[in-house]
């Protein structure tokens, strides 16, 4: 790309930066572009550290907004969006000479933006709807495009790695200091800002949930389940490196080990079921993928006999999931017939009204992005938080059998081709790498189940930065294939 194009580039996007940063207080607008444009510089050279300090910075979010003000958490909440459209404009000529990484990118983000478009029109969605609600679906999806450049170097994978691993290990101290200290500790790390109100939304700035307090664990990362989705990520990301070689280790070998140990204890801690049951998955996808037969047939009986326990046990009363003050109520609260009841818990009620609803409305683009058309459907007692509980059912909410379809088949075409390229072993560190991927991306439609990861904040960009490695890893393995396949011929 040549010099007066990305100037270009740079001053447009400094224009978007001086608007983004104007509309909540001029005060903000000098510091939010001078930060923004040393980005740009770094990224020019080295876009994997700006990748990597947005992925701190957003483990470290809801902490650090326990101590500022609304109009400065507000400002801060788009600060990783546009970090990535900095990326993305320093690393501009590069993503284009990676046509084939480049091309499967741009499928994706053209498929989404398609899908919010699509539902959008179809349902005469308001614009500003469409923008706040469609923009929880696409903010970290420029990931698809920037981390197969970013980490196009063994290196840089490493640097990912060892990365992952500090990170955790700052989260297990600090879920540590929470088990010691108890209450104290629990209150200095939870947010103690809600949401507030800005026109017609309700903006939350930091989540809280009603739980026991003290009870489960949170992290620096506001909530369990938030905590619970890293750990799981993390996981994913340092188990591969109990296998292989030691000579290519990137993290020492006992370390790993420990490290597992911990995040398997606060995994429990945190009480948070979908990524226990993220967790359990993943590792069976593991074990198949590693051919442990024995061990899969024993795991799979160790889990069907724990799921039966409640049924095994003759006088077994299962309490409240929801108020749980350990784990096995926590795990088993999860049978209560109080969840089929509509009256009681949205969970039923959004798995099994609105959805036979949205299919006699709108089967296949639902009913747009966002809540504008949710009086429609004539639902008794409904509420927005209705599509946060089940992440298929989200999608089919808001856009159709459309939504629903793009990303199973997404999901499917990513774990179909990682489980092929890991069995290539081109070398040990993507091979590390691939099975991380595998585990995290078959894990993830299991949480999904009871949770949309695609509109939780820290949740969408693990996912979409593991969906853009995913792409980079096949686009390598099919790219040396193809130069040896071509090598073959010439000889």
């Amino acid at each position: 790309m040549t010099i007066p194009w990305r100037i270009a580039l740079l001053l447009a996007f400094s224009l978007v930066v001086a608007v983004s940063f104007f509309v909540p207080g001029v005060k903000y607008t000098s510091p939010g572009i001078v930060l923004l444009v040393g980005a740009f510089l770094v990224a020019r050279r080295a876009p994997h550290i700006v990748v990597c300090a947005t992925f701190a910075y957003l483990c470290f979010e809801q902490f650090v907004f326990s101590m500022l003000s609304v109009e400065v958490i507000l400002i801060l909440k788009v600060l990783p969006e546009l970090l990535l459209l900095v990326v993305m404009t320093a690393m501009a000529d590069g993503l284009m000479r990676r046509s084939r990484a480049h091309r499967a990118g741009i499928i994706v983000l053209s498929a989404a933006g398609f899908m919010v478009l699509v539902s959008g029109l179809f349902n005469d969605i308001p614009l500003d709807d469409c923008v706040y609600y469609g923009r929880k679906i696409l903010r970290y999806i420029p990931l698809v495009l920037i981390m197969p450049a970013a980490f196009d170097r063994e290196s840089r994978i490493r640097f990912l790695q060892r990365f992952i691993a500090g990170m955790v290990f700052i989260q297990l101290l600090v879920a540590g200091a929470q088990v010691v200290m108890g209450e104290s500790a629990y209150h200095y790390f939870r947010p103690t800002v809600d949401s507030v109100m800005i026109g017609d939304y309700i903006v939350p700035v930091a989540r809280q949930l009603e739980v026991v307090e003290g009870t489960r664990l949170i992290g620096t990362l506001g909530t369990y389940m938030d905590l619970g989705l890293f750990l799981f990520f993390a996981g994913c990301f340092i188990s591969p490196f109990a296998l292989g070689d030691r000579a290519h280790l990137v993290i020492s070998r006992w370390l790993v080990h420990v490290l597992l140990v911990g995040i398997g204890m606060c995994l429990v801690m945190t009480f948070s079921r979908l990524t226990i049951l993220a967790a359990v998955v993943a590792l069976g996808a593991y074990l198949l993928r590693q051919r442990q037969w024995f061990l899969l047939a024993s795991y799979v009986t160790v889990c069907i006999v724990v799921a039966l326990v409640p049924f095994l046990i003759e006088e077994f009363s299962v309490g409240s999931a929801e108020r749980a003050t350990n784990i096995s109520e926590r795990l088993w609260g999860t049978y209560s017939l109080d969840y089929l009841d509509p009256g009681r818990y949205i969970r039923a009620f959004l798995l099994f009204i609105v959805p036979p609803a949205v299919m006699r409305v709108s089967p296949f683009f639902g009913i747009g992005p966002g809540f504008s058309r949710m009086p429609d459907l004539n639902l008794p007692n409904w509420v927005p938080i209705i599509t946060a509980d089940n992440g298929y059912v989200s999608l089919l909410i808001q856009f159709g059998l459309l939504g629903v379809v793009l990303f199973i088949t997404m999901q499917t075409w990513l774990i179909k081709s990682l489980w092929k390229t890991w069995a290539m072993k081109r070398s040990i560190d993507e091979q590390r790498l691939t099975l991380a991927l595998l585990t995290f991306l078959v894990g993830i439609p299991a949480a999904h189940l009871f949770v949309d990861v695609l509109t939780i904040r820290y949740g969408s960009f693990m996912f979409w930065m593991a969906c853009g490695l995913a792409f980079g890893v096949v686009w390598r393995e099919k790219s040396s294939a193809l130069q040896l396949e071509s090598a073959g011929q010439e000889s």
